[in-house]
């Protein structure tokens, strides 16, 4: 839902390498419209009560 809010309805979270380890420090989308991979920007980061990393909210 936050990718969604951020980048538009068909955005998602994204799942690719590694960023369920850094999803505290930095929110990252995918569009599947757009196939170049996932996106971000330098300010977003996941809500507060997300969980992210190993055992970490």
């Amino acid at each position: 839902m936050q990718c969604k809010l951020i980048f538009g309805k068909k955005s998602e979270f994204c799942r690719e390498g590694n960023v369920l380890d850094v999803i505290c420090g930095q929110l990252w989308c995918k569009d599947p419209q757009k196939p170049s991979g996932c996106r971000t920007n330098s300010y977003l980061t996941a809500l507060p009560g997300t969980a992210c990393g190993a055992n970490r909210v």
